[in-house]
């Protein structure tokens, strides 16, 4: 049974990564736009298959997700952005302040990009046992 549910939750877990691409793709293009990168998703131009949370750059993904577009600024100037997803399995949706917090989230993506920079990744990073098992080994490269 635990081969299966980190399986299941694995699965579950890896649904978020070509969202985080799209995120990336809209950001290159508002980048070229506007020579820096958004900080809210509604100056994006794409559809996220989520939902926003009012006056904050969060938005909820079904029952596990939360993606936060993360604005403060990396360095000074327009050259990075970062995007968290945090996977809070069956509770993002009822409170996603406390998922982004850390309080119930099994693991996380960082989806780090350099203006410049060759490596762009996708970073996993496990808060429970369960969690670092599931990214053990996994880093994406953009």
């Amino acid at each position: 049974v635990p081969q299966y549910q980190k399986a299941v939750i694995k699965s579950r877990a890896a649904t978020i990564l070509p969202l985080l691409s799209s995120i990336r793709q809209a950001q290159e293009t508002f980048f070229l736009a506007n020579g820096d990168y958004a900080l809210s998703f509604e100056d994006l131009d794409i559809d996220i298959p989520c939902t926003h949370i009012e006056n904050t750059d969060m938005a909820v993904c079904g029952e596990d997700w939360v993606i936060d577009l993360l604005a403060e600024k990396l360095i000074p100037g327009p050259s990075a952005y970062k995007v968290g997803a945090y996977f809070c399995p069956g509770k993002a949706a009822e409170d996603p302040q406390s998922c982004e917090q850390g309080i119930g989230r099994e693991l996380y993506y960082n989806a780090l990009y350099h203006k410049g920079r060759e490596a762009n990744t996708i970073t996993c990073h496990g808060q429970t046992d369960l969690g670092k098992s599931i990214c053990q080994g996994t880093q994406t490269t953009l």
